[in-house]
């Protein structure tokens, strides 16, 4: 009966079963079956606001008040809804998957987006988050088939997506473009050199504004760069390395061709091949 009039000293000073059990070095499972020996209330601590309480009966009960259980129980309602809202419906799951964007950055733009925005609908929002998102990633895809695989309209989710980008601005960098470039061109097994011409001739692209489209530019850029640095590879392999077809990177070369000679500073810009190249 020693353990049980100690234990009963410690429950007299208002100790909880878990820091009695640490006290003397038991489970708390213990504790409570020499509880079952000591007459008198229970001391117990409140589980939402902390407070000491008595407790006269059996069971496990958890909270001071019945005021205090039920404000509980509406906070956790709170949060199992905030949970449920900020889940990510399945479309958005599958093209985070396709298109490498990471979802973790969705879900966190999601849940800043929907309390500064009013009277949006779930599925524009969700999907003009992820296209934020993939943006700001710099995904080599374009805007129309990243809308294919979203659901809410085009026309919402276009304007959802110009809402969030004037509330929260943009972050690009341009060296997320070169890396992606670089990941794309891995299949072509292209050199150091032919890697450094493409990058340049990507960057003197985008800062002329040639071509508009950024797929487009960075498989022309591959495809000149391996041409300058004398590692020839077809039309065909490039544009499959990059999701195009032939006949596009051919239109964009000659676009190029066309509008190369006329930029000023090109020679400056690039090696003596290029200039020889395009005179």
């Amino acid at each position: 009966m020693r353990r049980v009039e100690q234990i009963k000293e410690m429950f007299r000073r208002g100790m909880t079963h878990r820091e009695i059990a640490e006290e003397l070095g038991i489970s708390p499972g213990t504790v409570g079956w020499y509880r079952q020996f000591i007459p008198g209330p229970l001391v117990k601590t409140c589980a939402r606001c902390g407070r000491r309480f008595e407790y006269r009966w059996r069971g496990r009960r958890k909270y001071c008040s019945d005021e205090c259980a039920e404000r509980a129980r509406v906070e956790s309602t709170k949060r199992s809804a905030e949970r449920r809202a900020l889940a990510p419906p399945e479309f958005v799951r599958r093209a985070c998957a396709r298109f490498g964007v990471p979802l973790e950055g969705v879900v966190l733009l999601y849940a800043r987006a929907r309390k500064e925005l009013r009277r949006v609908k779930r599925a524009p929002l969700w999907s003009a988050c992820f296209l934020y998102q993939a943006k700001e990633n710099r995904v080599c895809y374009g805007t129309r088939e990243i809308l294919r695989e979203l659901a809410g309209g085009r026309r919402a989710v276009l304007n959802c997506y110009r809402r969030i980008r004037a509330r929260f601005g943009t972050t690009r960098a341009d060296g997320n473009e070169h890396v992606c470039l670089l990941y794309r061109a891995k299949p072509l097994n292209l050199s150091a050199k032919a890697k450094d011409y493409a990058v340049r001739i990507f960057d003197h692209i985008r800062e002329r504004r040639v071509l508009r489209n950024t797929r487009g530019a960075m498989a022309l850029a591959v495809y000149l760069g391996a041409m300058l640095a004398g590692e020839r590879r077809s039309q065909a392999e490039v544009a499959q390395a990059f999701g195009l077809t032939d006949v596009t990177l051919r239109n964009h070369y000659k676009e190029f061709v066309e509008r190369c000679p006329r930029i000023e500073g090109i020679c400056e810009r690039f090696p003596e091949d290029l200039r020889t190249l395009w005179g």
